[in-house]
């Protein structure tokens, strides 16, 4: 058996981006286009937030992520 070649790829990550303040609609399809996906969506009451945006979300925007993936979000009611 002859050796085979090992290729190794190496990065620095990826940055978690922000849909804080966008509407659900609009994160959904942020977080398509950068690799991500919501995965749970909570909805709950936040005063003197709109109605149908992102207040919170897991990762935090700014992280650094090993590669993109699932994304939690709190949407205001």
């Amino acid at each position: 058996m002859s050796p085979q070649p090992l290729r190794v790829t190496l990065s620095a990550g990826v940055t978690v981006p922000d849909v804080r303040g966008k509407t659900l609609a609009e994160a959904e399809a942020a977080l398509a286009a950068a690799g991500w996906r919501a995965a749970r969506v909570d909805r709950g009451i936040h005063p003197g937030r709109p109605p149908n945006t992102v207040v919170i979300q897991h990762p935090p925007p700014g992280e650094v992520a090993s590669e993109p993936g699932e994304m939690l979000l709190a949407v205001a009611e």
